[in-house]
């Protein structure tokens, strides 16, 4: 398991058998405030490898509600959970074999990761890690 907090971006990889679960959480200085609670963002995927090439198996998107004290205590703890609202899935997609390089090159992660993350960029170390290590 390996955990990295960078300023901006929580992010945790567990490897379990022949595939590897990263979890990706955008906790930004500036987070987003509703009402009584800070929202953060949750990329989950699951990938493997398969003739030096990435596959991702799953992936799913999801808003994470801190209360204001675990909020705090997230920024120190990985292991905290956000409680104060159900958590909002935008999607999700199982058993799948998609290449995290598509046709003509394109990044699958990287451009699901513009999509969503405030910050996509503080990912891209990973992401060429990644590439690197398959």
């Amino acid at each position: 398991m390996n955990y990295t907090n960078n300023i901006n971006v929580l992010l945790l990889v567990m490897r379990l058998g022949t595939r590897t679960r990263v979890y990706l959480e955008e906790i930004i200085n500036d987070a987003k405030v509703l009402d009584d609670c800070v929202v953060t963002q949750l990329i989950h995927i699951e990938y493997y490898t398969n003739n030096s090439e990435i596959y991702i198996s799953h992936i799913d998107h999801e808003y994470i509600f801190y209360s204001y004290d675990e909020f705090d205590i997230r920024q120190k703890d990985f292991s905290q959970k956000g409680s104060a609202r159900k958590r909002i899935k935008t999607f999700k997609i199982d058993d799948s074999g998609m290449p995290l390089i598509a046709g003509g090159n394109i990044l699958l992660l990287n451009t699901i990761l513009e999509c969503y993350f405030v910050k996509p960029y503080l990912l891209n170390g990973f992401i060429r890690e990644l590439m690197v290590k398959s």
